[in-house]
């Protein structure tokens, strides 16, 4: 613009156009004016601007949540999966057969599933230790029992064949009580086997209880009368006529009890059988002794099969196997019964019996 402000070239800009207006002197004499203006973008660019800072925004956030929330799932996985990387490696070793590991359990008060699957493996390690020392003494206790009537036969057929004994009566006697003696062996470790698979064969069929016991009270009373005891019978009045049971194995069970009480009991003293009715559907039967009794911690294991109780209770040369009480136990749940071992008001053991007077048709488990 000349001086006068006439436009020379250009455009004139909006009025409300921000400009910058600065004279032109030529010999301390202004011949023109140059105002400037600034060149105003376009709306689309400044719309890709700020969007261009906004994704990149967003994008730098993202990468740091990302990066925060993969290093709070590692944590995590961490922290979760190192309860269930132990249980893995505890399954492990027990497969292995070592039952003597326990997992660690966390002090917290506050308790989770990995808690309760810690205190499950850690219960299953024991009861697997258990069994396994229940195992060994089994093999142990059987190797013994038949390795005694077979030290005595062998010795016997030694002498025999060495000239050192004759072959007589009593030698062949002595052989024949050895070898029934292996005879019950082999059939008691066969009862206790059929147990253990729930296989007990059982044929009830109609009895007289009071019959059943004057029975076993007579097929026992020289062998009391031998060790110097008393061997008594005593009846409820109120005993029902007829029960179904399977008697060839109710008398096994009657025996084995009588057996063990006659074997344990010290001379003088008293081996007593009784019955009663509970109610009208079951009966009770007693085998009490006299002293010695059994330890009361000891009277849960009685039924164990080899158990040994306390040593002032201690079996007579050749009284048994140590497989009866066991044997009656598995007789007494398939018949839908129940056996259980207490102290005795004569001051020894009390082996108790309850009986259904039907017999069911599955076992007790």
């Amino acid at each position: 613009m000349d001086a006068q402000g006439r436009l020379i070239w250009g455009r004139l800009p909006p009025a409300d156009r921000p400009s910058l207006e600065e004279a032109v002197v030529l010999e301390g004499r202004t011949v023109a004016l140059a105002r400037l203006v600034p060149r105003p973008e376009a709306p689309e660019a400044l719309d890709r601007l700020f969007l261009r800072r906004q994704l990149l925004g967003l994008v730098g956030v993202g990468v740091i949540v990302a990066l925060l929330a993969a290093l709070a799932a590692w944590w995590l996985a961490g922290r979760w999966l190192r309860p269930l990387t132990e249980v893995q490696r505890a399954s492990h070793r027990l497969a292995q057969g070592d039952f003597s590991l326990r997992l660690p359990r966390r002090t917290s008060k506050r308790r989770n599933e990995f808690d309760a699957l810690v205190d499950d493996v850690n219960h299953l390690a024991a009861s697997l230790q258990t069994l396994e020392a229940s195992r060994r003494r089994w093999i142990a206790e059987l190797s013994h029992e038949l390795r005694t009537p077979l030290t005595v036969l062998r010795g016997e057929l030694d002498a025999v064949r060495d000239g050192v004994r004759p072959l007589n009566a009593e030698r062949v006697e002595s052989l024949v009580r050895e070898v029934a003696r292996l005879r019950r062996l082999a059939d008691d470790f066969h009862w206790l086997a059929l147990a253990d698979l729930q296989a007990l064969p059982c044929a009830p069929q109609a009895l007289d209880p009071t019959a059943l016991l004057q029975q076993a009270l007579a097929r026992h009373q020289d062998a009391a009368r031998q060790t110097g005891l008393l061997l008594d019978l005593r009846l409820d009045p109120a005993l029902p006529r007829t029960v179904h049971w399977d008697g060839e194995r109710i008398n096994q069970v009657l025996d084995n009890l009588i057996s063990n009480a006659l074997a344990y009991t010290d001379a003088p003293g008293e081996v007593r059988l009784s019955a009663r009715p509970l109610n009208a559907e079951q009966l009770e039967l007693r085998v009490d002794d006299s002293p010695p009794g059994v330890a009361p911690e000891a009277l849960a294991r009685l039924f164990e099969p080899l158990y040994r109780a306390d040593p002032a209770r201690q079996r007579r040369d050749g009284a048994g196997s140590g497989l009866g009480l066991s044997i009656a136990r598995a007789w007494v749940l398939r018949h839908g019964g129940q056996i259980q071992a207490r102290p005795s008001p004569l001051g020894g053991l009390g082996l108790v019996i309850t009986l259904p007077l039907q017999t069911p048709q599955e076992p007790t488990r």
